[in-house]
């Protein structure tokens, strides 16, 4: 079984990343946030979620209902995206309270965009089945 098969280990992707956007977009840093150095401010929300919604989609895959069939696929993909929705307009209200810092909805759509690609990205181009894998030796 390989780590990010493992439902604990990928959610806890999912939890870090999404607590290094919050840290990043908590920073009093002005409109750039260190996570976002490559590239223009909106393209840098699209890729920030778009890994997110992999990382959900991934873990979403560690259930076997969801994962065994196309409509488990669909459905898994359609969570990823509502919690990285969910998550990007939390970021965007969040902002609002950070000083030298705006909530642009802007953001919001360019998160759930990213979101949506990033989720397809990992369940629909990779082969149907598969999943996000490290390999761990496992113990005997």
């Amino acid at each position: 079984m390989s780590v990010l098969q493992r439902p604990a280990l990928a959610w806890g992707g999912v939890i870090l990343w999404a607590g290094a956007i919050w840290f990043g977009s908590s920073l009093n840093i002005g409109s750039q946030s260190p996570l976002m150095k490559f590239g223009p401010d909106k393209l840098g929300h699209f890729v920030e979620f778009s890994i997110l919604a992999m990382l959900a989609a991934n873990a979403l895959m560690t259930r076997p209902r969801l994962s065994a069939t196309e409509a488990g696929r669909r459905n898994a993909w359609r969570l990823a995206v509502i919690i990285t929705a969910l998550w990007g307009v939390l970021d965007e209200i969040h902002q609002l309270w950070v000083p030298a810092r705006t909530s642009d909805p802007f953001d919001a759509v360019a998160d759930i965009l990213g979101g949506m690609v990033g989720a397809w990205l990992l369940l629909y181009w990779i082969r149907p089945g598969d999943t996000i894998s490290i390999e761990v030796d496992e113990e005997p």
